[in-house]
């Protein structure tokens, strides 16, 4: 590769072009790491919202559960005229809070 200059040739020296190279190639795993760093950051943030929410999921479950099972007890005392012990406040119960 020639390029001309003030009337004369002058050829690139292979340490040049060398030199070029390994900045480019640098240059380019460098935009590739920092490309990586900031989409596993992204994922992290990703993972971490879904976690909370599967943690909320469950609590959510649990309190649905819980009223299902109160409200069996209910009907069923009802039902059989017995005693209730469950608790009528609904201030106590976890659909109340």
């Amino acid at each position: 590769m020639e390029t001309k200059q003030s009337g004369g040739t002058i050829k690139k020296s292979i340490r040049k072009r060398i030199m070029e190279g390994y900045l480019t190639v640098t240059l380019l795993s460098a935009l590739v790491s920092v490309i990586t760093i900031i989409s596993l950051s992204v994922l992290f943030v990703f993972y971490a919202n879904i976690t909370s929410l599967d943690q909320e999921r469950a609590v959510l479950s649990n309190t649905i559960s819980s009223h299902y099972q109160w409200r069996s007890d209910l009907i069923r005392s009802l039902e059989n005229g017995s005693s209730f012990t469950g608790s009528l406040d609904p201030q106590t119960c976890s659909f109340g809070k």
